[in-house]
């Protein structure tokens, strides 16, 4: 019997049911908001926090009444004791991975109770330092060359996911709200989950059955059988074209 065609993803060893979340935003901080979002089918939110008393309840209740779903506890760099003690509330909450700024990199040294994502504008020493310290994700902010031209984030994603340095290491790139041919664009450059920023529309519930409908009915035409079979297409075909270039020189 042939395999059914799925949009799910496995994010810093999380399964998350399609790759696509909410980016951080002042406009998704309170329950309502967030839980309309995950009940319309967005896989997860990324939710900013400082470890207070209202954010760890509706962080435990939201995991609560959607276990299924991904709750990223995205924390904003601390002196290092601050941090430590932001790890384990949220963690006790029900946090399945947390975000830390790539300037609160050198803050970590293995050890951490959860899977680990360092949010940096681009790779440089500090999330590489955090990566080979146990991060298994960077998420790179997309937003700027985005708005200028698509094809520069596209290529900005190339860059880092062609890089052997980073070979094994999860990309998450932060988007505004786009359609399902600009977020496969992002998978294939080398994404495995994306992050929608929203400065609040409704529209944001409506473009999720867009994404989800879009990758899937993609994945089914072409016989892929899950999203991560497509991730770092692009990637792939690049790295196979510079071992050809230098073959050719040899």
């Amino acid at each position: 019997m042939e395999k059914a065609t799925t949009i799910g993803i496995d994010f810093c060893g999380i399964r998350c049911e399609n790759p696509f979340f909410l980016a951080t935003s002042p406009a998704y901080a309170d329950y309502d908001s967030l839980s309309r979002a995950l009940k319309a089918g967005w896989a997860g939110v990324f939710y900013a926090m400082d470890g207070g008393g209202n954010e760890l309840d509706l962080l435990n209740r939201l995991k609560s009444e959607y276990p299924s779903k991904v709750a990223v506890a995205a924390l904003p760099g601390k002196k290092e004791a601050l941090v430590a003690e932001l790890f384990e509330k949220v963690r006790a909450a029900g946090a399945d991975a947390l975000q830390i700024d790539a300037a609160s990199a050198h803050f970590l040294r293995g050890g951490l109770p959860l899977p680990l994502i360092v949010k940096d504008s681009s790779i440089t020493e500090s999330s590489l330092d955090a990566y080979l310290s146990g991060a298994g994700a960077i998420t790179i902010d997309t937003r700027q060359s985005t708005s200028k031209n698509s094809r520069n984030a596209v290529h900005h994603i190339l860059k880092l996911s062609s890089n052997p340095i980073l070979k094994g290491l999860d990309l998450s790139g932060i988007c505004d709200v786009c359609s399902w041919r600009n977020a496969l664009e992002l998978l294939q450059a080398g994404c495995s989950t994306i992050q929608v920023h929203s400065d609040g529309s409704p529209d944001v519930c409506k473009a999720i059955a867009g994404l989800v409908s879009g990758l899937g009915e993609y994945l089914s035409k072409h016989g892929l059988p899950d999203t991560s079979s497509l991730v770092g297409e692009k990637s792939r075909k690049l790295l196979n074209l510079r071992i050809l270039a230098g073959s050719s020189q040899d």
